[in-house]
C-alpha cells in the first residue's frame, strides 16, 4: 500500500526529468532497482514502476509497428 498523494508527484518535474535525454534503445526504462536507471518516488513505489512499465510497453509497441 502507497502513501496517499506520493503517486501524484509523478507528475513532477523531479521526477519527469529522469526521462528526458534517454535513449529507450540504449537503456531500459525501469526503476533502479529493477535493472533500470529511474529512481523512484519514496512512498510511491508501486505508481512510479507502473509508469515506467507503461512507458516502456508504450516505447516496445511503436517500435514494433515502425
Amino acid at each position: 500500500k502507497e502513501t496517499v498523494g506520493r503517486g501524484d508527484e509523478i507528475k513532477d518535474e523531479i521526477f519527469i526529468k529522469q526521462f528526458r535525454g534517454v535513449d529507450p534503445a540504449k537503456c531500459k526504462i525501469a526503476l533502479k532497482e529493477s535493472g533500470g536507471n529511474i529512481d523512484a518516488i519514496s512512498g510511491s513505489t508501486i505508481s512510479t514502476e507502473a509508469f515506467c512499465k507503461a512507458l516502456q510497453r508504450a516505447i516496445d509497441l511503436y517500435n514494433k509497428e515502425k
